[in-house]
């Protein structure tokens, strides 16, 4: 027994294995369909190398082989099936239709003459044909290194870090296959174990070198998805500051007569959808679910338009249209709720408190967020809102008689009273919360003037 054959053989089909396994938890993750390709050519490549060790080792010491099949038939089936799966991987791993025409041409051509080989074969097997293939077989052969050759000198000058490891992985193939023929020729029996240790050695180098451009493959996908997220959230800013820039030319009556969008309208618009999806129900009550989603959405989408138009206006510029327009919102989103009492408590203002729209934005946000607690969540029966100001300081306080929370247990987990506590933190102010168990809760928040 060859100790250091045994050794060898355990480190190439673990290495292999470990090839194996790598690219197929990469294809069931992504679905990319060239890994499931290159796991194919690896797991019979694989295949390949068993059998011939298995059938040198009979011609060697005279164990019957695993499989009765004549050697060189199905080595060749094993070996030659194996580069169509290869080449389909490389066809589509480098995009060869989009990025390299003419090696996209060449793998066509190497899979058609393989496939044509395969069928020759048999058929001759099949049906004993009294023909050599023996000129036919290294006929193919040679064109498939002439392929292999040229599809180096494609990477060599189209050199990245991904055809860099093409280039190196079939070059050590090429090499030490070349190697193992001379070993071969100059001794049959004796030398064709010791010939395929170095075929298992180009297969290494090819798998190391695979494995790198596959990793490069995958850094390039992600990088590519960065860059494209990135591109996507910067033209979504700039819709959103052309659409900001819009709202305020519109409501400053300088709307460009050419344009076709009015946002003005497009609350009217979207509460006539309502209307019409309000009808649709009753006239279709099997959608009456789908269609009541769609009259919930655009009610919403018509209320945050009027929202944003109302905060964007350069005329409501005050602390006190703030307070009637909050007051307006409270007493609408109230109303559903039957038995709900809310109470105002507002000073007079003698001299006009001007805030800006961001301030305006952070404000009205607070206010609505607490009210949205304090009727959904905590089924308050009695809200009040107080509002003072104080050595140029204005204080809020709303309160609730709901059902309270847990604060320490629930804070670091509601993303509301965190918005709260950000925007306070916005108008350079400090927020406190308060909360006690069926007994209700109180938020303070207070910001410079």
């Amino acid at each position: 027994m060859n100790t250091f054959s045994d050794i060898f053989n355990g480190i190439f089909f673990g290495a292999g294995l470990i090839n194996f396994l790598y690219v197929l938890s990469f294809y069931v993750r992504s679905h990319r369909v060239e890994l499931l390709w290159y796991g194919i050519y690896v797991f019979v490549m694989l295949v390949y190398v068993f059998y011939r060790i298995d059938y040198a080792q009979f011609i060697r010491d005279g164990v019957e082989p695993l499989l009765g099949i004549e050697a060189d038939v199905l080595s060749d089936f094993l070996q030659l099936g194996g580069h169509i799966a290869y080449f389909i991987f490389l066809r589509q791993f480098l995009s060869t239709r989009q990025n390299i025409p003419f090696l996209d041409r060449l793998f066509s051509f190497s899979i058609g003459l393989i496939a044509v080989h395969l069928v020759f074969l048999w058929s001759v097997d099949v049906f004993n044909i009294g023909i050599s293939i023996q000129s036919i077989r290294f006929a193919t052969r040679m064109i498939l290194l002439t392929a292999g050759v040229l599809m180096m000198q494609v990477c060599w000058k189209n050199w990245t870090k991904i055809s860099s490891c093409i280039f190196y992985g079939n070059g050590f193939v090429i090499f030490f296959g070349l190697i193992a023929t001379i070993k071969q020729i100059e001794g049959v029996d004796k030398m064709l174990i010791d010939s395929l240790i170095w075929v298992q050695i180009g297969f290494l180098f090819e798998f190391f070198f695979f494995i790198l451009a596959i990793g490069y493959k995958n850094q390039m996908i992600i990088e590519e998805i960065i860059q494209k997220q990135a591109f996507q959230t910067e033209q979504a800013l700039q819709r959103e500051q052309q659409t900001r820039l819009y709202l305020l030319s519109t409501l400053n009556g300088t709307k460009d007569q050419k344009s076709t969008i009015d946002p003005q309208n497009l609350s009217q618009e979207l509460q006539k959808l309502s209307q019409i999806s309000q009808e649709l129900k009753q006239q279709n009550p099997e959608n009456a679910t789908q269609l009541q989603k769609i009259t919930e959405k655009s009610e919403r989408i018509a209320q945050n338009i009027d929202q944003i138009a109302w905060l964007l206006n350069p005329k409501n510029d005050s602390l006190q249209s703030l307070i009637e327009y909050t007051n307006q919102y409270i007493r609408k989103i109230t109303e559903p709720f039957a038995g709900l009492k809310i109470n105002f408590n507002y000073p007079k203002l003698s001299t006009k408190i001007y805030l800006d729209e961001q301030k305006r934005g952070h404000i009205f946000f607070i206010i609505k967020e607490c009210l949205n607690n304090s009727t959904k969540h905590a089924q308050a029966t009695n809200i009040s809102i107080d509002l003072q100001i104080i050595n140029k300081i204005v204080v809020y306080t709303i309160k609730d008689n709901g059902i309270g929370f847990d604060l320490n247990a629930q804070q670091a987990t509601i993303s509301g009273l965190k918005m709260i506590e950000q925007r306070t933190q916005q108008l350079n102010g400090v927020c406190h919360i308060d909360s006690i168990r069926d007994l209700g809760t109180s938020v303070y928040f207070n910001f410079p003037i």
